[in-house]
């Protein structure tokens, strides 16, 4: 069955592991959230709710949510900012954009 897997040294094998770093770095950056902004940014970025629907969802005013998303999103940026370059120092263009 030769030729089934990718050749693990090619430009779509590195391609896929850096994906998966990638995901990895933000699953953890989002764990380590406090709940308030990780709830808020979950619901922003992935369930696209608007800010009144999380407000209503979260029992919390507008600008309470704008404050969480925006604390919430500068944690995550810093947090990722740490992990831009990957063990051989390449340049990395999947950074997840919050």
């Amino acid at each position: 069955m030769s030729g089934v897997l990718p050749d693990p040294a090619s430009p779509l094998s590195e391609e896929i592991l850096d994906r998966q770093r990638t995901v990895r770095l933000v699953q953890k950056a989002l764990a380590a959230l406090p709940e308030s902004q990780r709830t808020a940014v979950l619901l922003s970025k992935f369930e696209e709710m608007p800010y009144g629907q999380i407000a209503q969802t979260m029992a919390l005013s507008i600008p309470a949510v704008k404050s969480l998303l925006f604390r919430g999103r500068q944690a995550l940026r810093t947090a990722l900012a740490g992990d831009a370059l990957p063990a051989d120092g390449r340049t990395r263009s999947a950074t997840a954009t919050f």
